[in-house]
């Protein structure tokens, strides 16, 4: 398990609360979030996995969008070894980053967010294609389309 030391990000990491599909997707309102919509190949998980995903979709087609942060919803308190090693990750894949940027947990921070408001944008895109019939196998094809289309 990777020790992060205590405090090292903020409680809480940011999405656009402002937008309103946004803040449908990242709730746990049933049919407008996919973690509580049974037929979603989210359901069940947790608010890192969207945006976990959603950093990694941001990532691929290497863009941030800024936004302004109002309110902190997802809490770090429930953070994996999978979602740190993705915001890493994401950190790293920025232009012009060095190793001195362990030394600032914020900036860190607001590059996973920017990533990864860009990348919800994209994953809802998904998410309104998919055929509940199937959900996993839609959402795996479109994945694979999405990704394959930006090489």
């Amino acid at each position: 398990m990777i020790q992060l030391p205590a405090g090292w990000f903020t409680k809480n990491f940011y999405y656009d609360v402002d937008d309103t599909e946004v803040n449908d997707f990242y709730s746990k309102i049933e049919n407008k979030s996919p973690i509580s919509t049974k037929s979603s190949m989210f359901y069940g998980l947790r608010q890192w996995d969207i945006f976990r995903y959603s950093l990694s979709l941001g990532v691929h087609y290497g863009k941030e969008l800024d936004f302004k942060r109002a309110a902190a919803h997802i809490p770090t308190e429930w953070l994996h070894d999978k979602d740190i090693v993705a915001m890493f990750a994401a950190a790293f894949s920025s232009k012009d980053v060095s190793l001195e940027i362990l030394q600032d947990p914020k900036k860190i921070q607001t590059i996973c967010e920017n990533f990864a408001n860009y990348g919800v944008r994209k994953l809802m895109e998904i998410n309104s294609q998919i055929d509940m019939g199937n959900p996993v196998k839609e959402y795996e094809s479109l994945l694979t389309d999405t990704i394959s289309k930006n090489k």
